[in-house]
C-alpha cells in the first residue's frame, strides 16, 4: 500500500536483462490463470532472447486456472475441455530426471511448445511461440462495431459508479477462480461492448494482444478494463484474453499524473497472451468497463494513493473512434497454413 508506483522498492525485484543464465527451463501455465499469466510469458520470452540454454526453454500452456497448473482438470469453471487432464507429476519427474540427475530419457527431443487451443479444444504443437503470425486489427465503431478498418470519426459514452463496481462472477463451488462466460458481466450498468460480424473462415489468435484507446474522463482518474470474447452463433460471450490500465499510470508507471478532464488521449492497453481458434461464423467481441470488481480494487474516480482514497464519484468515460482517432483491437493471428 506504500509502494504503489514503479518505485525503487519493486524496480530492485525486477530482472529484465538479467536471464543470461545456462538453465533449462519447463514453463507451466494456465490460459485462464489470473494470478499469473504474464508473468510466464515475460520470463520465457527473456530466455529465449539472452540465455544460453535458449534452445532448452519448453513452453507448456493448459486452459487451466492457477492451482490447475499444478493439477490439471478437463474443464474450467464449466467449460469443458478434452484431454486437459494431463499427469503434470510424470511431465515434471520426466523433466527433472533428465535434467537433474541425468538419465537419457529423450525429453530434451520433446515439442519445445505444447499449447492447448482453448477454441478448438485441442492440443497443438508449434515451432516457435508467436511464429509465422500477423497483425490482425479491429476498429471500434458506431452502433458497438468492430470493424476491419476505421470508420467515420465518433465516440461512444458510459458512466462508472464506483459504488456499483462492474465485475465477473467467481466459482467458488471448487476453486476461487473468475467464470469465462461475460454474459452477467455485458449486462451490469459501466460495461460497454463492440462485435465483430461473423467470421467468414476461422481465426486462430496466437500471442499477446493491445488495445490502443483514444479516451477521455469527466474526472482526474480511471480504470479501463479490457476482454476479448469469442461469442459463438448462440450469442454465448467467452473470454479469451484480458487486460487493465489505471488511466493516471499511462504516460509513466514510476510517475502517475492526474488527468485533465475532457482531455482526449491515446492509451495503449497490454492483453494477456492467448491461443484460441474462434471458428468460422463466431463473432470477436471487445468488452470494456472501469472496473473489475472483486478481483481488482475499484477506483474511486480520484487521483491519489489508493490507500488514502474514501470518497467515490460517478465518473463519464468517452471512447473516441475513427480515422482520426482509431481506437483498436491489435490482436497476433496465425497466417493461413
Amino acid at each position: 500500500m506504500e509502494h504503489d508506483t514503479l518505485d525503487e522498492v519493486w524496480r530492485a525485484r525486477r530482472w529484465d536483462g538479467e536471464y543470461d543464465y545456462d538453465v533449462p527451463v519447463l514453463h507451466v501455465g494456465g490460459w485462464h490463470d489470473h494470478e499469473a499469466p504474464t508473468g510466464i510469458f515475460h520470463h520465457y520470452e527473456q530466455m529465449l532472447a539472452r540465455s544460453p540454454a535458449r534452445d532448452r526453454q519448453w513452453l507448456l500452456i493448459g486452459p487451466w486456472g492457477h492451482n490447475a497448473s499444478r493439477h490439471p482438470e478437463s474443464q474450467y469453471v464449466g467449460v469443458e475441455y478434452p484431454d486437459a487432464a494431463i499427469d503434470m507429476t510424470a511431465i515434471h519427474l520426466r523433466f527433472f530426471d533428465r535434467f537433474l540427475r541425468g538419465e537419457e530419457n529423450g525429453f530434451e527431443r520433446e515439442e519445445l511448445l505444447r499449447l492447448y487451443d482453448t477454441g478448438s479444444k485441442r492440443w497443438q504443437a508449434r515451432g516457435q511461440w508467436m511464429g509465422e503470425t500477423r497483425e490482425h486489427d479491429l476498429f471500434l465503431a458506431g452502433d458497438g462495431e468492430l470493424a476491419l478498418a476505421a470508420g467515420e470519426d465518433g465516440s461512444d459514452e458510459y458512466r462508472y459508479d464506483p459504488m456499483q463496481a462492474p465485475g465477473v462472477h467467481f466459482e467458488f463451488a471448487r476453486s476461487w477462480e473468475p467464470t469465462l462466460d461475460l454474459s452477467e458481466h455485458e449486462a451490469q450498468d459501466g460495461v460497454i461492448t463492440w462485435t465483430s460480424a461473423p467470421l467468414s473462415e476461422s481465426l486462430t489468435v496466437h500471442g499477446w494482444g493491445e488495445l490502443e484507446l483514444w479516451a477521455e474522463s469527466d474526472g482526474e482518474d480511471t480504470d479501463w478494463h479490457a476482454k476479448v470474447a469469442d461469442v459463438d452463433p448462440e450469442g454465448r460471450s467467452l473470454c479469451v484474453s484480458w487486460g487493465c490500465l489505471r488511466a493516471s499510470y499511462g504516460d509513466d508507471a514510476s510517475d502517475p499524473k492526474p488527468l485533465v478532464p475532457g482531455e482526449v488521449k491515446r492509451y495503449s492497453i497490454e492483453l494477456t497472451p492467448a491461443f484460441h481458434t474462434v471458428a468460422a461464423g463466431h463473432r470477436i467481441r471487445l468488452v470494456l468497463a472501469s472496473a473489475d470488481y472483486p478481483w481488482f480494487a475499484r477506483n474511486m474516480n480520484r487521483f491519489g494513493p489508493l490507500a488514502e482514497q474514501d470518497d467515490p464519484r460517478v465518473a463519464t468515460t468517452t471512447v473516441h473512434h475513427g480515422r482520426a482517432r482509431p481506437s483498436h483491437l491489435r490482436l497476433r493471428v496465425e497466417r493461413p497454413r
